[in-house]
């Protein structure tokens, strides 16, 4: 497709790179000589992420920044496929245009290394989830001192519940002991009160006699 110098601004690259991202076909877009601009640059970026096609590209004379060019070079990451690439005629810096060449470069020469290369960039590496590691040292001691503690607590105070619940029993039977001890007594004193009245009355009645 051939765009060369068809006025084309950041809005009509919009919709350029809409229809590139879902496109299966096209392998050729000239888009040099248009005002493109750092917003339209990032919406083809965001194209390339998308297309598996594509594989010349045209950007030279687009009034394109380093701005722009920064979302291009992350967009030529994820992507395999572009092997020519024209950024001439742009305020870009070298540092920014050599690594998207070397990329394009890459997907030509060494399509491996670019497949894995995109596939890091996409996210699809999977990274494995860190593990914690193990108490060691001062923070092991620190943690089977704490074990310890908490169970010489537990036994104290299960020993001391069961030493109070003992003295309770003793205590209640003690109280218990007293009690009957006492009851005992006084059913005594109050036979002996009784005997002692029945025999004054026998003396009384003799004397009447």
């Amino acid at each position: 497709m051939n765009f060369y110098y068809g006025s084309i601004d950041d809005d009509g690259a919009a919709k350029i790179a809409e229809e590139l991202g879902r496109n299966a076909t096209v392998e050729t877009l000239l888009l040099g000589g248009n005002q493109i601009g750092d917003a339209g640059a990032a919406r083809l970026a965001g194209a390339l992420r998308e297309n598996t096609t594509l594989k010349t590209l045209t950007l030279n004379h687009s009034n394109i920044t380093d701005e722009g060019a920064a979302q291009l070079l992350e967009g030529l990451r994820a992507n395999t496929t572009l092997t020519t690439l024209f950024l001439y005629g742009n305020p870009t810096s070298d540092a920014l245009e050599q690594p998207m060449l070397e990329l394009v470069q890459q997907n030509k020469e060494d399509p491996a290394a670019a497949q894995a290369r995109a596939e890091a960039a996409a996210g699809a590496v999977a990274v494995p989830p860190a593990e914690t590691p193990p108490l060691t040292g001062g923070a092991a001691a620190a943690g089977a001192a704490g074990g310890a503690a908490g169970a010489v607590a537990a036994a104290s105070a299960t020993a001391a519940l069961g030493a109070g619940a003992a003295t309770a029993a003793a205590v209640a039977v003690a109280a218990g002991s007293s009690g009957g001890a006492a009851a005992g007594s006084s059913s005594t004193s109050r036979s002996r009160s009784s005997s002692s009245s029945s025999s004054d009355d026998e003396e009384d009645d003799a004397a009447r006699a």
